[in-house]
Protein backbone atom coordinates (compact mmCIF):
# COMPACT_ATOMS: atom_id res chain seq x y z
CA UNK A 1 0.00 0.00 0.00
CA UNK A 2 1.16 3.30 -0.39
CA UNK A 3 3.37 5.14 2.12
CA UNK A 4 4.82 2.11 3.49
CA UNK A 5 8.25 2.06 3.66
CA UNK A 6 10.73 -0.93 3.37
CA UNK A 7 13.98 -1.24 4.83
CA UNK A 8 16.23 -4.30 4.61
CA UNK A 9 19.50 -4.59 6.71
CA UNK A 10 21.99 -7.53 6.74
CA UNK A 11 25.46 -8.32 7.46
CA UNK A 12 28.17 -10.65 9.31
CA UNK A 13 31.15 -10.35 11.26
CA UNK A 14 34.41 -12.89 12.16
CA UNK A 15 36.81 -12.59 14.49
CA UNK A 16 40.37 -14.45 15.29
CA UNK A 17 42.37 -13.97 18.12
CA UNK A 18 46.14 -15.69 18.73
CA UNK A 19 47.94 -15.23 22.21
CA UNK A 20 50.86 -16.54 23.32
CA UNK A 21 52.99 -16.60 26.33
CA UNK A 22 56.41 -15.44 25.72
CA UNK A 23 57.82 -15.42 29.12
CA UNK A 24 57.31 -14.76 32.69
CA UNK A 25 54.72 -12.15 32.43
CA UNK A 26 55.19 -11.56 29.34
CA UNK A 27 52.47 -12.19 26.39
CA UNK A 28 51.89 -10.93 22.73
CA UNK A 29 48.11 -11.19 20.93
CA UNK A 30 46.96 -11.08 17.49
CA UNK A 31 43.99 -9.98 16.51
CA UNK A 32 41.99 -10.06 13.36
CA UNK A 33 38.42 -9.06 12.52
CA UNK A 34 36.10 -8.71 8.86
CA UNK A 35 32.70 -6.87 8.95
CA UNK A 36 30.45 -6.61 6.45
CA UNK A 37 26.93 -4.88 6.31
CA UNK A 38 24.22 -3.76 3.90
CA UNK A 39 21.44 -1.76 4.34
CA UNK A 40 18.79 -0.43 1.12
CA UNK A 41 16.17 1.65 2.68
CA UNK A 42 14.08 4.66 0.72
CA UNK A 43 17.09 7.16 1.37
CA UNK A 44 20.37 5.03 0.31
CA UNK A 45 21.52 2.18 -0.38
CA UNK A 46 24.94 1.59 1.47
CA UNK A 47 27.36 -1.32 2.06
CA UNK A 48 30.14 -1.18 4.45
CA UNK A 49 33.32 -3.16 4.51
CA UNK A 50 35.69 -3.30 7.54
CA UNK A 51 39.19 -4.89 8.10
CA UNK A 52 40.88 -4.78 11.35
CA UNK A 53 44.33 -6.47 12.79
CA UNK A 54 45.74 -5.36 16.23
CA UNK A 55 48.79 -6.77 18.02
CA UNK A 56 49.97 -6.14 21.44
CA UNK A 57 53.03 -7.36 22.98
CA UNK A 58 54.20 -7.00 26.52
CA UNK A 59 56.97 -7.04 28.30
CA UNK A 60 58.62 -6.60 31.77
CA UNK A 61 61.63 -5.23 31.19
CA UNK A 62 62.84 -5.40 34.81
CA UNK A 63 60.96 -4.78 38.40
CA UNK A 64 60.56 -1.29 37.47
CA UNK A 65 59.48 -1.05 33.92
CA UNK A 66 56.32 -3.14 32.42
CA UNK A 67 56.18 -1.81 28.73
CA UNK A 68 52.94 -2.79 26.84
CA UNK A 69 53.14 -1.90 22.43
CA UNK A 70 50.86 -2.48 19.75
CA UNK A 71 49.95 -1.65 15.89
CA UNK A 72 46.88 -1.16 14.48
CA UNK A 73 45.34 -1.51 10.56
CA UNK A 74 42.28 -1.03 9.73
CA UNK A 75 40.67 -0.34 6.44
CA UNK A 76 37.68 0.19 5.75
CA UNK A 77 35.59 -0.03 2.25
CA UNK A 78 32.22 2.06 1.73
CA UNK A 79 29.99 2.20 -0.79
CA UNK A 80 26.67 4.57 -0.79
CA UNK A 81 24.50 5.53 -3.40
CA UNK A 82 21.34 8.22 -2.16
CA UNK A 83 18.29 8.26 -3.47
CA UNK A 84 17.64 11.90 -3.60
CA UNK A 85 17.65 12.78 -0.11
CA UNK A 86 20.60 11.27 1.32
CA UNK A 87 24.48 11.51 -0.51
CA UNK A 88 27.95 11.16 -0.45
CA UNK A 89 29.76 12.53 -2.99
CA UNK A 90 32.53 10.39 -3.93
CA UNK A 91 29.81 7.19 -4.16
CA UNK A 92 32.56 4.64 -3.03
CA UNK A 93 35.34 5.11 -0.55
CA UNK A 94 38.38 3.62 0.63
CA UNK A 95 40.08 4.68 3.82
CA UNK A 96 42.55 3.13 5.86
CA UNK A 97 44.34 4.33 9.54
CA UNK A 98 47.31 3.02 10.70
CA UNK A 99 48.46 3.13 14.52
CA UNK A 100 50.85 2.36 17.14
CA UNK A 101 51.23 2.78 20.84
CA UNK A 102 53.64 2.14 23.32
CA UNK A 103 53.06 2.74 27.62
CA UNK A 104 55.26 1.80 30.54
CA UNK A 105 54.16 1.52 33.85
CA UNK A 106 57.29 2.53 36.26
CA UNK A 107 57.28 1.43 39.70
CA UNK A 108 59.52 4.26 41.44
CA UNK A 109 58.86 3.05 44.81
CA UNK A 110 56.16 0.88 46.94
CA UNK A 111 54.28 3.86 47.16
CA UNK A 112 54.52 5.85 43.81
CA UNK A 113 53.48 4.61 40.31
CA UNK A 114 53.84 6.47 36.94
CA UNK A 115 52.70 5.46 33.56
CA UNK A 116 53.47 7.78 30.34
CA UNK A 117 53.14 6.95 26.74
CA UNK A 118 51.58 7.92 23.74
CA UNK A 119 49.89 6.84 20.75
CA UNK A 120 51.00 7.68 16.86
CA UNK A 121 48.21 7.58 14.36
CA UNK A 122 48.03 8.35 10.54
CA UNK A 123 44.76 8.08 9.00
CA UNK A 124 43.15 9.47 5.51
CA UNK A 125 40.83 11.93 7.20
CA UNK A 126 43.18 14.53 9.54
CA UNK A 127 46.57 13.16 8.79
CA UNK A 128 48.94 12.60 11.71
CA UNK A 129 47.95 12.42 15.36
CA UNK A 130 49.63 11.86 18.60
CA UNK A 131 48.14 11.18 21.45
CA UNK A 132 50.20 11.04 25.10
CA UNK A 133 49.36 10.78 28.22
CA UNK A 134 50.58 10.46 31.52
CA UNK A 135 49.50 9.43 35.37
CA UNK A 136 50.64 8.97 38.86
CA UNK A 137 49.58 7.43 42.29
CA UNK A 138 50.99 7.76 45.67
CA UNK A 139 49.69 5.65 48.30
CA UNK A 140 49.75 8.26 51.56
CA UNK A 141 49.20 5.66 53.73
CA UNK A 142 46.74 2.90 54.66
CA UNK A 143 43.68 3.62 52.61
CA UNK A 144 44.67 6.84 51.29
CA UNK A 145 45.49 7.19 47.42
CA UNK A 146 46.11 10.18 45.46
CA UNK A 147 46.18 10.18 41.45
CA UNK A 148 46.59 12.67 38.71
CA UNK A 149 46.77 12.28 35.19
CA UNK A 150 47.14 14.61 32.09
CA UNK A 151 46.08 13.30 28.44
CA UNK A 152 46.03 14.49 25.03
CA UNK A 153 42.69 12.89 22.92
CA UNK A 154 41.44 13.19 19.47
CA UNK A 155 38.05 12.94 17.49
CA UNK A 156 38.45 11.62 14.09
CA UNK A 157 36.29 13.22 11.73
CA UNK A 158 33.82 10.72 9.92
CA UNK A 159 33.19 9.99 6.16
CA UNK A 160 29.72 11.89 6.83
CA UNK A 161 31.73 15.10 7.68
CA UNK A 162 33.89 14.84 5.01
CA UNK A 163 32.20 13.59 1.95
CA UNK A 164 27.69 14.24 2.82
CA UNK A 165 26.38 16.26 -0.26
CA UNK A 166 22.63 16.83 0.49
CA UNK A 167 19.91 20.04 -0.62
CA UNK A 168 18.47 21.05 2.18
CA UNK A 169 15.78 23.66 0.80
CA UNK A 170 14.19 23.25 -2.61
CA UNK A 171 15.94 22.21 -4.98
CA UNK A 172 13.60 23.62 -7.99
CA UNK A 173 14.85 27.29 -6.63
CA UNK A 174 17.82 29.50 -6.77
CA UNK A 175 20.11 29.84 -4.62
CA UNK A 176 19.99 26.12 -3.54
CA UNK A 177 21.37 25.32 0.28
CA UNK A 178 23.20 22.58 0.54
CA UNK A 179 24.93 20.87 3.18
CA UNK A 180 28.44 19.63 2.10
CA UNK A 181 31.19 17.61 3.49
CA UNK A 182 34.69 19.42 3.55
CA UNK A 183 38.03 17.49 3.29
CA UNK A 184 40.24 20.40 5.14
CA UNK A 185 37.80 19.81 8.41
CA UNK A 186 40.17 18.35 10.96
CA UNK A 187 40.02 16.67 14.30
CA UNK A 188 38.52 17.95 17.25
CA UNK A 189 40.52 17.77 19.78
CA UNK A 190 41.46 17.70 23.67
CA UNK A 191 43.57 18.38 26.63
CA UNK A 192 42.49 16.64 30.24
CA UNK A 193 43.73 17.45 33.49
CA UNK A 194 42.52 14.70 35.77
CA UNK A 195 43.05 14.16 39.57
CA UNK A 196 41.22 12.21 42.52
CA UNK A 197 41.76 10.94 45.79
CA UNK A 198 40.72 7.75 47.11
CA UNK A 199 39.59 6.82 51.10
CA UNK A 200 39.29 3.40 52.83
CA UNK A 201 40.11 3.57 56.15
CA UNK A 202 36.63 0.77 57.08
CA UNK A 203 36.60 -2.58 55.11
CA UNK A 204 33.08 -1.30 54.71
CA UNK A 205 32.84 2.05 53.62
CA UNK A 206 35.16 4.25 51.14
CA UNK A 207 35.16 7.56 49.21
CA UNK A 208 36.11 8.18 46.01
CA UNK A 209 36.36 11.79 44.34
CA UNK A 210 37.86 13.17 41.18
CA UNK A 211 37.64 16.54 39.60
CA UNK A 212 38.68 17.40 35.71
CA UNK A 213 39.38 20.32 33.89
CA UNK A 214 38.86 19.62 29.94
CA UNK A 215 40.03 22.25 27.56
CA UNK A 216 38.20 21.64 23.89
CA UNK A 217 40.25 23.06 20.25
CA UNK A 218 38.29 22.89 17.04
CA UNK A 219 35.16 21.86 17.71
CA UNK A 220 32.92 21.82 15.16
CA UNK A 221 30.72 24.07 13.54
CA UNK A 222 28.06 24.69 10.64
CA UNK A 223 29.25 27.66 8.83
CA UNK A 224 28.09 29.50 5.29
CA UNK A 225 30.30 28.94 2.83
CA UNK A 226 31.63 30.84 -0.68
CA UNK A 227 28.90 30.16 -3.20
CA UNK A 228 29.40 28.84 -6.44
CA UNK A 229 27.24 28.07 -9.42
CA UNK A 230 26.49 24.07 -10.13
CA UNK A 231 26.38 23.74 -13.80
CA UNK A 232 24.71 20.00 -13.43
CA UNK A 233 21.33 21.81 -11.93
CA UNK A 234 22.09 25.14 -13.37
CA UNK A 235 21.77 26.96 -10.22
CA UNK A 236 23.37 29.05 -7.62
CA UNK A 237 24.57 27.20 -4.40
CA UNK A 238 25.02 28.29 -1.06
CA UNK A 239 27.28 25.64 0.42
CA UNK A 240 26.71 24.83 4.73
CA UNK A 241 30.10 23.37 5.81
CA UNK A 242 31.64 22.01 8.79
CA UNK A 243 34.35 23.76 10.53
CA UNK A 244 36.35 23.78 13.49
CA UNK A 245 35.54 27.11 14.99
CA UNK A 246 34.50 26.20 18.41
CA UNK A 247 36.69 26.01 21.28
CA UNK A 248 35.45 25.47 25.27
CA UNK A 249 36.19 23.79 28.94
CA UNK A 250 34.61 21.82 31.15
CA UNK A 251 35.02 21.56 34.82
CA UNK A 252 33.39 19.33 36.83
CA UNK A 253 33.88 16.75 40.25
CA UNK A 254 32.16 13.14 40.74
CA UNK A 255 32.44 11.28 44.30
CA UNK A 256 31.11 7.91 44.68
CA UNK A 257 30.79 6.67 48.59
CA UNK A 258 29.83 2.65 49.57
CA UNK A 259 28.93 1.39 52.36
CA UNK A 260 28.47 -1.93 53.13
CA UNK A 261 27.73 -2.80 56.63
CA UNK A 262 26.44 -6.22 56.56
CA UNK A 263 27.81 -8.65 53.55
CA UNK A 264 23.81 -8.47 52.47
CA UNK A 265 23.30 -5.14 52.88
CA UNK A 266 25.21 -2.30 50.27
CA UNK A 267 24.38 1.29 49.85
CA UNK A 268 25.78 3.71 47.36
CA UNK A 269 25.58 7.09 46.73
CA UNK A 270 26.63 9.45 43.78
CA UNK A 271 27.39 12.72 42.72
CA UNK A 272 28.66 14.44 39.52
CA UNK A 273 28.60 18.44 38.76
CA UNK A 274 29.46 19.60 34.93
CA UNK A 275 30.40 23.46 33.91
CA UNK A 276 30.73 23.46 30.35
CA UNK A 277 31.31 26.54 28.48
CA UNK A 278 31.66 26.65 25.04
CA UNK A 279 32.95 30.07 22.83
CA UNK A 280 31.80 29.84 18.82
CA UNK A 281 34.17 31.78 16.95
CA UNK A 282 31.98 31.54 14.04
CA UNK A 283 28.66 32.31 12.98
CA UNK A 284 27.68 28.82 14.31
CA UNK A 285 24.36 27.67 12.30
CA UNK A 286 23.61 24.41 14.27
CA UNK A 287 23.75 26.25 17.60
CA UNK A 288 26.60 23.94 19.19
CA UNK A 289 27.02 26.70 21.72
CA UNK A 290 23.55 25.24 23.02
CA UNK A 291 25.42 21.85 24.14
CA UNK A 292 26.95 23.55 26.85
CA UNK A 293 23.23 23.72 28.65
CA UNK A 294 22.15 20.30 27.36
CA UNK A 295 23.53 18.34 30.06
CA UNK A 296 22.06 18.89 33.49
CA UNK A 297 24.79 20.62 35.63
CA UNK A 298 23.84 18.47 39.18
CA UNK A 299 22.85 14.65 39.04
CA UNK A 300 23.14 12.67 42.19
CA UNK A 301 21.76 9.34 43.15
CA UNK A 302 21.49 7.09 45.84
CA UNK A 303 20.80 2.89 45.65
CA UNK A 304 20.77 0.33 47.89
CA UNK A 305 21.03 -3.46 47.65
CA UNK A 306 19.37 -5.91 49.95
CA UNK A 307 20.04 -9.84 49.77
CA UNK A 308 16.84 -11.36 51.17
CA UNK A 309 15.93 -14.54 52.93
CA UNK A 310 14.98 -17.38 49.82
CA UNK A 311 17.69 -16.30 47.45
CA UNK A 312 15.29 -12.89 46.90
CA UNK A 313 17.29 -9.61 46.24
CA UNK A 314 16.34 -6.45 46.28
CA UNK A 315 17.24 -3.31 44.59
CA UNK A 316 16.04 0.63 44.66
CA UNK A 317 17.42 3.49 43.18
CA UNK A 318 16.53 7.03 43.74
CA UNK A 319 18.10 9.38 41.15
CA UNK A 320 18.30 13.45 40.43
CA UNK A 321 18.69 15.56 37.74
CA UNK A 322 19.02 19.39 37.26
CA UNK A 323 17.36 21.71 34.77
CA UNK A 324 18.49 21.65 31.16
CA UNK A 325 19.09 25.02 30.58
CA UNK A 326 18.77 24.92 26.31
CA UNK A 327 18.76 22.35 23.31
CA UNK A 328 20.57 22.51 19.97
CA UNK A 329 17.20 21.84 17.85
CA UNK A 330 15.18 24.26 20.39
CA UNK A 331 15.81 27.89 18.44
CA UNK A 332 14.44 29.89 21.34
CA UNK A 333 16.91 28.62 23.61
CA UNK A 334 14.38 26.54 25.68
CA UNK A 335 15.05 23.77 28.18
CA UNK A 336 14.02 21.30 30.32
CA UNK A 337 13.20 21.32 33.89
CA UNK A 338 14.99 18.34 36.32
CA UNK A 339 13.17 15.98 37.70
CA UNK A 340 13.67 13.14 40.21
CA UNK A 341 12.44 9.80 40.08
CA UNK A 342 12.75 5.97 42.09
CA UNK A 343 13.48 2.68 40.04
CA UNK A 344 12.45 -0.60 42.23
CA UNK A 345 13.53 -4.40 41.67
CA UNK A 346 12.49 -7.59 43.58
CA UNK A 347 14.37 -10.74 41.65
CA UNK A 348 14.23 -14.72 43.04
CA UNK A 349 16.64 -16.76 42.22
CA UNK A 350 15.00 -20.02 41.50
CA UNK A 351 17.41 -21.84 41.41
CA UNK A 352 21.12 -21.63 39.81
CA UNK A 353 19.83 -20.92 35.59
CA UNK A 354 16.31 -19.51 36.07
CA UNK A 355 15.75 -16.12 37.65
CA UNK A 356 12.21 -14.25 37.73
CA UNK A 357 11.95 -10.45 38.51
CA UNK A 358 9.93 -7.27 38.55
CA UNK A 359 11.18 -4.23 37.62
CA UNK A 360 9.40 -0.51 39.00
CA UNK A 361 10.63 2.27 36.73
CA UNK A 362 9.99 6.01 36.82
CA UNK A 363 7.46 5.45 40.01
CA UNK A 364 7.41 8.91 41.53
CA UNK A 365 5.51 10.81 38.57
CA UNK A 366 2.99 9.31 35.82
CA UNK A 367 5.68 10.76 33.16
CA UNK A 368 8.21 13.42 32.42
CA UNK A 369 10.52 14.53 29.42
CA UNK A 370 14.01 13.98 29.21
CA UNK A 371 14.91 15.49 25.53
CA UNK A 372 13.77 16.50 22.24
CA UNK A 373 11.76 19.44 20.46
CA UNK A 374 8.80 20.60 22.25
CA UNK A 375 6.59 19.36 18.80
CA UNK A 376 7.81 16.62 18.73
CA UNK A 377 9.00 15.58 22.47
CA UNK A 378 7.99 12.10 23.93
CA UNK A 379 7.42 11.83 27.59
CA UNK A 380 9.12 8.92 29.92
CA UNK A 381 6.25 7.03 31.30
CA UNK A 382 5.65 5.31 34.21
CA UNK A 383 6.12 1.37 33.69
CA UNK A 384 5.94 -1.70 35.30
CA UNK A 385 7.27 -5.46 33.92
CA UNK A 386 8.64 -8.69 34.58
CA UNK A 387 11.61 -10.60 33.50
CA UNK A 388 12.83 -14.07 33.44
CA UNK A 389 16.05 -15.22 32.87
CA UNK A 390 17.91 -17.87 31.98
CA UNK A 391 21.29 -18.84 32.26
CA UNK A 392 23.49 -21.66 30.80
Amino acid sequence: PAGRLRVQVGGGNVAARWRRETGSNSSAQLRVYYDSTHRDDPSFVDRLDTVDVDFQHRRPLDTVHDVVWGLNYRLTANRNEGRGLFALDPSLSRDHLVSGFVQDQVRLSDALRLTIGTKLEHNDFSGWEVQPSGRASVVLGPGHTLWGALSRAVRVPTRLERDISIDVTDPQRDPVGRLLGRRSFGSERLLAYEAGYRWQTLQALSVDTAAFHNRYDGLASLELGDPFFDARINRTVLPLQNHNLTEGEARGIETLLTYSPLPAVRFSGTYAYLDLTLRPLGADLNRGLFLDGATPRHQAGVRASLDLPHRIRFDAQLRHLSAIRRLPPVVSGEGLPGYRELDVRFAWDVWGQLELSIVGQNLLHARHAEFGRPQLRGDIERGVYGKAAWGF
